[in-house]
């Protein structure tokens, strides 16, 4: 990318899906890296010397893992272990969804459980992340996690920062109202 594209980036900041921080991350890019060590995926990164896996990559684990321990545990504890059996139940895949909202882990992508009416998933966090020019990268500032109120109908989202962002003044200092609406304008 052009430099001086990535010059008018820097400072800018924006949210992504989180990506995974803990152990069972750390281990699914250990694999992937030792496994397709000829054959990376590019991530969005500007530069495309730096090969990691895609930031949805956590997920898709998690989804697989998932649906694969409920089919293993279905077979053992439902159908003494003939997967023919599960499979040729009508309603398996309820039984499968069922399992699946029931249980909770500690996954790649973090604490990964599922609300039992919605189907939605619980604990679900997003990074604020901040482009920084000099290093072609976004590096995670923050995250917005979900705060529940027992007395609203809907959640609360709050932001919590856990360093400091550089703004496009180059500095760690808040652009004043003037500078920042005019940014914001122009995109």
């Amino acid at each position: 990318v052009n430099s001086d594209i990535l010059d008018l980036l820097n400072g800018f900041i924006g949210i992504r899906p989180h990506t995974g921080t803990g152990s069972k991350y750390l281990d699914l890019k250990v694999r992937y890296t030792n496994e397709n060590a000829d054959n990376y995926y590019y991530n969005s990164n500007f530069d495309n010397s730096i090969k990691a896996i895609n930031i949805y990559s956590s997920y898709a684990y998690d989804s697989l893992y998932i649906i694969y321990n409920a089919f293993t545990q279905l077979t053992k504890t439902e159908f003494s272990g003939n997967a023919n059996s599960l499979l040729s139940k009508s309603n398996y895949s309820s039984l499968i969804l069922d399992y699946i909202l029931q249980n909770s882990f500690d996954g790649a992508s973090g604490s990964v459980s599922f609300d039992s009416k919605t189907g939605n998933r619980e604990n679900f966090r997003y990074e604020v992340v901040n482009f920084i020019s000099d290093l072609s990268s976004f590096n995670s500032v923050g995250y917005i996690a979900k705060v529940d109120k027992e007395m609203k109908e809907t959640p609360d989202y709050h932001i919590y920062f856990t360093k400091d962002i550089i703004w496009t003044t180059g500095t760690t200092q808040l652009p004043s109202i003037w500078y920042f609406s005019f940014i914001v304008s122009l995109a």
